[in-house]
Formats: structure tokens, C-alpha cells, sequence
């Protein structure tokens, strides 16, 4: 072909070459901006994933901080009087004797403080002394059993028990 015939087809379609480079154009363009707006979504997808994330975590801090507060004023400080008539309390609804109660001296930890108290106890049978010790440890004054030491009365059956309950108060 010669120059002149590409010159003539060139200028007879010349609008329709013009159309199709803008169209080119477009498409080119269009692709640039699709990659883009792509990666800005992917982006915003990551972002959201650690967001979602971030607030399942902060649920769960919130969660604990308020179960925290709750055992907090589950163990806020306590009159030992308190929980030495609650101890009395608890032994005449189970039909146990106090023969002594005598309080030791505290202990401290980094993030309570730990009050034991040393019980002797005469009961009739260990029904009566197991009910006695599931009321006190579920009492709402905390109190858990750190030592037991059970004698039986053989003659009479009946149970001499030597206890070491402590008062737990959480320090702020």
C-alpha cells in the first residue's frame, strides 16, 4: 500500500480512529482507577478486620473489669466480729458446737489481705460437719478452709474437729 491510500483511509476514518483512541483511553484509565479503588477496599477490609478485632477485645477488658469490681466488693474489708458471728451463725443452722475460736494475726499479700481464724468444733456426725463447711466456704463473707483435722469420739460417735478458716479482703 502506499502512503497516499493510508493517507486517504486515515482521513475517511479519521473520526472513527479518533473514537477509538479516546476509547483506549477510557479503558486505561478506567483500570488505573479500578486497581486503585481495589487496593483502597482491600485496605479498608484489613483496617476493619483489626477494628473488629480491637472491639472484641475491648468487650472482653470491659467484661473482666466488671467481674473484677464484682469480686472487689465481694472482698472489700470486713469486721472480723462480722465474720466471727457469721461463723456462729452458720454452726447453729448446722447443728455445730463451737468449743473455741481464737483469731491469728493477718497476712498480707501483694493484693489481699488473709485473715485466718483457728476453730474447734464439736459435731454429732460428718453429715453435719460437711454442711457446715459448704455453708462457709459459699457464705458471702468468703471465708475458705485452709486446714481440717478430724478425731472421732469412738464411744459416742460423736466428731471433734480442729478448723483454720481464713477471711479473704482484697487490697486496692
Amino acid at each position: 500500500m502506499e502512503i497516499t491510500t493510508i493517507i486517504t483511509i486515515v482521513k475517511k476514518n479519521k473520526n472513527k480512529l479518533v473514537n477509538i483512541a479516546i476509547i483506549i483511553l477510557a479503558l486505561i484509565i478506567a483500570a488505573q482507577i479500578s486497581k486503585k479503588q481495589t487496593k483502597d477496599m482491600e485496605a479498608l477490609v484489613a483496617q476493619s478486620n483489626v477494628e473488629i478485632k480491637k472491639n472484641k477485645v475491648l468487650g472482653d477488658i470491659s467484661r473482666l473489669e466488671k467481674k473484677i469490681n464484682a469480686y472487689k466488693n465481694l472482698l472489700a474489708e470486713k469486721d472480723p466480729n462480722l465474720t466471727i458471728n457469721s461463723i456462729g451463725n452458720i454452726a447453729k443452722e448446722t447443728g455445730v458446737n463451737i468449743t473455741s475460736i481464737k483469731p491469728e494475726p493477718q497476712q498480707r499479700y501483694p493484693d489481699y489481705i488473709k485473715a485466718p481464724f483457728s476453730l474447734s468444733i464439736s459435731t454429732s456426725d460428718y453429715h453435719a460437719l460437711g454442711d457446715f463447711i459448704s455453708r462457709l466456704e459459699t457464705n458471702e463473707n468468703v471465708c475458705i478452709v485452709d486446714y481440717i483435722g478430724i478425731k472421732s469420739e469412738s464411744p459416742s460417735g460423736a466428731l471433734t474437729v480442729n478448723l483454720r478458716v481464713s477471711s479473704v479482703t482484697f487490697m486496692d
